[in-house]
C-alpha cells in the first residue's frame, strides 16, 4: 500500500556511519562507529554540551578543504547571517515567520536526553542503502554543494539508487542549511514539483 505520492529530501546519507568500503557517513565521512559511540556517550552525559560542539561542524569554516566563498567561511558559530531574510516583496513564507529565527531557534532547542540518545544511536546504526530501490514514488532532492554534514557524493548516491524519478537539485555554494541560504530558489523548484504531474 502506497501512502505517499511525492517526496522532498534533503542532504542526508542513507548510512550516516562510515564502515568498510562505505566511507560517507556525517561529518564528510569522519564519522565511524567508533566516533557514533562516543557521540552517543557524550549526549548521554552531556547533551548541552554536545550540541554546542556539534552546531559549528554544520558550517563551512569547519571544512576549510571545501572550496567556499569568503562571506560563508567568516561566519561563527553562532551567526545565522547567511540565511536570507524576507525581502518583504510577497514571498509565501513572508507572513508567517523570519527563517532566520527559526533556525537559529531550532538549533538551540532543548531536547529530551534520552530522546536524543536513542535517535542518534539508532540513525548510526541504520543502512537504508538497500531500500532506496524501493521507493518508487517522484522525489525532489536538494544537494547541497560541497555541504558540510555529509559529503556531495552522498547526496548522489539518493540520484543514482532511488526507483522513481527523481528531480535533483544542486545547491551551490550550500551547507546543511542549503535550502534556507538558496531559499528562493528553493521555493521555486518545490512549487514546481508540486505541480508537475507523474505517470
Amino acid at each position: 500500500m502506497q501512502y505517499l505520492d511525492k517526496m522532498i529530501l534533503t542532504d542526508q546519507s542513507p548510512y550516516v556511519t562510515s564502515d568498510g568500503d562505505w566511507t560517507h557517513g556525517r561529518l564528510q565521512g569522519r564519522q565511524d562507529k567508533d566516533m557514533l559511540l562516543e557521540f552517543v556517550q557524550q549526549i548521554f552525559h552531556d547533551p548541552d554540551r554536545f550540541r554546542m560542539e556539534e552546531m559549528p561542524r554544520m558550517l563551512p569554516n569547519y571544512y576549510p578543504e571545501c572550496e567556499y566563498p569568503e562571506e560563508m567561511l567568516d561566519q561563527g558559530a553562532f551567526d545565522f547571517s547567511w540565511i536570507p531574510q524576507s525581502d518583504g516583496k510577497g514571498s509565501m513564507f513572508d507572513s508567517m515567520f523570519d527563517f532566520r529565527e527559526v533556525v537559529a531557534r531550532g538549533m538551540r532547542a532543548d531536547c529530551d536526553p534520552l530522546a536524543y540518545v536513542a535517535t542518534w544511536f539508532d540513525s548510526g546504526y541504520q543502512d537504508y542503502r538497500p531500500v532506496l530501490p524501493n521507493i518508487t514514488v517522484p522525489v525532489l532532492y536538494f544537494a547541497p554543494y560541497p555541504g558540510t554534514e555529509y559529503d556531495y557524493a552522498s547526496n548522489s548516491y539518493y540520484k543514482e539508487h532511488l526507483g522513481g524519478p527523481v528531480d535533483f537539485v544542486e545547491l551551490r555554494p550550500g551547507t546543511h542549511m542549503a535550502i534556507y541560504e538558496h531559499l528562493e530558489e528553493t521555493i521555486l523548484h518545490i512549487r514546481e514539483f508540486m505541480e508537475r504531474e507523474y505517470e
